[in-house]
């Protein structure tokens, strides 16, 4: 479990992480992770620790084939990991969430398209992975693909994947893909 929780401060950073992946005494006595609010918690320090990286981080180089390559090895190497230290898949799904949205905040579309995708092969009922996948596919100009992702948070029929295709409806990266 230590090694997990090396590899997950690596993938979000310490900081980001809720008390319950920081704090080993917070855990339930099993070792397993308190669900409730775990998501959103961590949602809200990435918000804002990508709030500051849009301030000030230079605009991103372009994303060459290799260095896709590249970060989607990084991304099977970093989850395969957090799964084999008994992280469960929607956690995992989140982290990669997390990740993306990061990168996408940076400007980094195709590098946060590969983690969006990662979370939505681990959890295909993860709602935000599929919406941020959308995002990032019509930022990187594959209309198809983000056409795909929504329509796959339209079958789902959850509150809150209702909820993310209002917000799509008028979000401006999706523009192309309405």
């Amino acid at each position: 479990m230590a090694r997990s929780r090396r590899v997950l401060c690596a993938l979000v950073g310490a900081s980001l992480l809720c008390s319950a992946c920081r704090d080993r005494a917070s855990r339930a006595p099993d070792g397993r992770h308190p669900p409730a609010g775990h998501a959103e918690a961590t949602r809200h320090r990435a918000d804002a620790a990508t709030r500051a990286d849009q301030r000030s981080s230079p605009p991103p180089p372009p994303a060459t084939p290799e260095r896709l390559r590249a970060e989607r090895a990084e991304v099977d190497r970093l989850t395969e990991a957090l799964l084999d230290g008994g992280i469960s898949p929607r956690q995992v799904a989140s982290i990669c969430d997390i990740r993306g949205f990061r990168l996408y905040g940076r400007q980094r579309y195709a590098r946060a398209r590969v983690w969006f995708e990662r979370a939505v092969r681990l959890d295909p009922r993860f709602e935000p992975a599929l919406y941020n996948a959308a995002r990032a596919a019509a930022k990187v100009g594959d209309i198809a693909a983000a056409r795909r992702m929504l329509q796959l948070l339209r079958q789902l029929g959850t509150p809150l994947g209702r909820r993310q295709l209002e917000r799509a409806a008028t979000d401006p990266d999706l523009a192309q893909a309405r």
